[in-house]
């Protein structure tokens, strides 16, 4: 089921151009219980575990295999800082969401984004050296594993005041799990290329559901630059 039907189930009139643009939306999203199998993402629960609160009545989403845990995590911690309340089992499957609340205004700072700066990282460690501030290590943004995966490859790396400085060394192959943060595939697939012996990424089905199926795309301009992949 895409993701215009699940929005259809919530109450959303969709219509779309034989699957394609323009699409046309009409509301009102209204309260209810629903089951999510196979997510493709965590896009869409992010969308309504923000919308639904503000409905009439309680809602329940149960999605069948829990996905990107850290990205919800996130995206509840946020909520929170805004007064909405929504609660998840342990199983990390079933979200309860009370209806007819308020999002109340709040001051936030916005943590730095590891997705992002994860190619400036690898870029570090593959080109000579770089320092990126405004990055934390107490965050639950997965993409702060790329951290890991430098160190598995070899590069030098120091965290300092806020600052994560990498610096080239002799870079070797290593195996990297990216079940849990897909954004990091395109800079590890670059960082891969450039070490010695045979690198595996593991864990990138999901990168299948993204814009341009992402794994054919880097299979293909990597290929075109000479790197067996």
């Amino acid at each position: 089921m895409g993701n215009l039907e699940k929005l259809i189930a919530f109450g959303v009139k969709c219509q779309t151009n034989g699957g394609f643009a323009p699409i046309w939306l009409q509301g009102a999203l209204r309260a209810g219980s629903f089951a999510v199998d196979e997510p493709e993402s965590s896009q869409l629960l992010t969308g309504l575990l923000m919308a639904l609160p503000l409905c009439k009545g309680e809602s329940a989403i149960k999605i069948s295999p829990a996905v990107n845990k850290s990205y919800l995590d996130l995206t509840l911690d946020l909520l929170r800082e805004f007064g909405i309340i929504v609660s998840r089992d342990k199983t990390g499957k079933m979200f309860n969401i009370p209806g007819g609340q308020k999002y109340r205004p709040c001051k936030l700072v916005m943590e730095g984004d590891w997705a992002t700066a994860s190619f400036l990282l690898v870029a570090g460690a593959v080109a000579g050296s770089i320092v990126v501030s405004g990055l934390t290590t107490d965050t639950d943004q997965p993409e702060k594993a790329v951290l890991y995966a430098l160190d598995r490859a070899g590069a030098e790396i120091e965290v300092l005041n806020g600052s994560i400085s990498v610096r080239k060394h002799r870079l070797t192959a290593f195996d990297f799990d990216t079940a849990d943060c897909p954004h990091l595939v395109p800079p590890l697939v670059a960082l891969a290329a450039l070490c010695r012996g045979k690198s595996v990424l593991y864990g990138t089905d999901r990168l299948r559901s993204k814009e341009q199926e992402r794994i054919h795309r880097l299979v293909s301009v990597f290929s075109s630059l000479g790197i067996r992949i």
